[in-house]
């Protein structure tokens, strides 16, 4: 918890099963929090499966039972409920295969089996279909309900940072130009730190920012974390009509681009999203499988080579 004034520390103190830990430092200081997660990492991660979901974000497996582990059920707490379907903090009855364990917990065994150490995912925008609707829209109401479109023309290719997944695409590319970074690695398999000591050959298995890690042996599989980013900026302009809300503690980078959600429009009470030509509502995991957008993402994307950017030919 880094100082949260809604009431995460509280609900964190109050649950059984989690450890909560705090600081008071900045979190753009701090790398965007990667400090402390590299550190939590260090500590208790040494070839243990680590979870990295943020508030505003649904991890979808590609499995095969399709499972999606929510990243913020309860929006009061942003807090991932390991007790939520799919994420199986808890076990649970058979699961129809002979098995007990949680989705979960089957990806990683299998991951491992593989002798995989990271799960490649990126950043699957979600959107509002109606921005007047979110007057209605309370703490606790799952995301999904309120902001279940996506833009589909997502492409993928090679890159040189690990997992070696680069991705443009969706509807943020489309209205605002950002050409941000959707790429992420939400599963790691922590260490082993004190065996890579003196072995040129051999890194310790740790996040390099909040998209990509140091090294790490990639899954051949490729996960969605559908993103509701879109939703919570249109919340957040609701909610401070007067232009009262700013981005603080963040980057240049950063502020500037939420200034430009804030400043197109489109997320104003009054505004609209316009759909694309490949808006589709979400439905499931199996529908992301179908559309190019989930699992072995071979041959890359759906065109094969990702559209030029702005002012490439």
């Amino acid at each position: 918890d880094n100082l949260s004034t809604d009431g995460t520390a509280d609900y964190l103190a109050a649950q059984k099963d989690v450890s909560a830990f705090a600081s008071g430092d900045s979190y753009l200081s701090a790398f965007t929090g990667v400090r402390w997660i590299n550190e939590l990492i260090r500590r208790y991660g040494e070839d243990n499966w680590c979870l990295l979901v943020d508030s505003d974000e649904e991890l979808v497996l590609p499995s095969p039972r399709h499972s999606r582990a929510s990243g913020n059920p309860e929006n009061k707490a942003g807090a991932l409920r390991l007790d939520s379907p799919g994420l199986g903090g808890k076990r649970r009855g058979n699961d129809g295969d002979g098995s007990s364990a949680s989705p979960l917990r089957n990806f990683v065994d299998g991951m491992a089996a593989r002798g995989e150490e990271v799960l490649p995912a990126y950043m699957l925008d979600t959107f509002p279909a109606d921005l007047a609707a979110l007057k209605d829209f309370q703490s606790g109401d799952a995301p999904l309900s309120a902001s279940s479109l996506i833009d589909a023309d997502y492409f993928f290719f090679g890159h040189i940072l690990c997992p070696f997944l680069r991705v443009r695409g969706g509807v943020r590319d489309r209205l605002f130009h950002d050409y941000e970074r959707y790429e992420k690695s939400p599963i790691l398999r922590g260490g082993a730190f004190s065996r890579s000591r003196g072995q040129p050959g051999e890194e310790p298995r740790l996040h390099r920012d909040s998209h990509y890690v140091i090294y790490a042996r990639p899954s051949s599989q490729t996960a969605a974390l559908l993103h509701h980013k879109l939703l919570r900026e249109a919340l957040n302009l609701q909610r401070d009509a007067g232009g009262r809300y700013r981005w603080q503690d963040r980057g240049d980078q950063c502020r500037r681009r939420h200034e430009n959600y804030r400043q197109s429009g489109y997320l104003h009470p009054a505004g609209e999203i316009p759909r694309g030509p490949a808006t589709v509502a979400y439905e499931s995991p199996a529908q992301l499988q179908r559309l190019g957008l989930l699992g072995e993402l071979s041959p890359p994307g759906r065109a094969g080579l990702p559209p030029p950017l702005a002012g490439e030919k």
